[in-house]
């Protein structure tokens, strides 16, 4: 499941939560999902690192996904 997908579906407290045990604030998560811009050409996008994090975190995410996902 994407990442995009997935944090559509969960309510505030499953983002504050999964927000928590990756180590990010719940603002750069959003600024993630959505693909924020912030007026630079290219959206959010987390490191290799942050997506290894992530898929530990949540069994519904997979690193390789993440990757296919955030890829250029």
């Amino acid at each position: 499941m994407s990442f995009q997908k997935l944090y559509g579906k969960w309510t505030p407290e499953e983002r504050r939560e999964f927000a928590a045990k990756v180590g990010v604030s719940e603002g750069y998560l959003y600024q993630i999902a959505t693909r924020y811009t912030g007026g630079r050409e290219k959206g959010r996008r987390p490191s290799l690192d942050l997506m290894q994090r992530m898929a530990e975190a949540c069994p519904k995410l997979k690193a390789s996904a993440l990757l296919k996902e955030f890829a250029e």
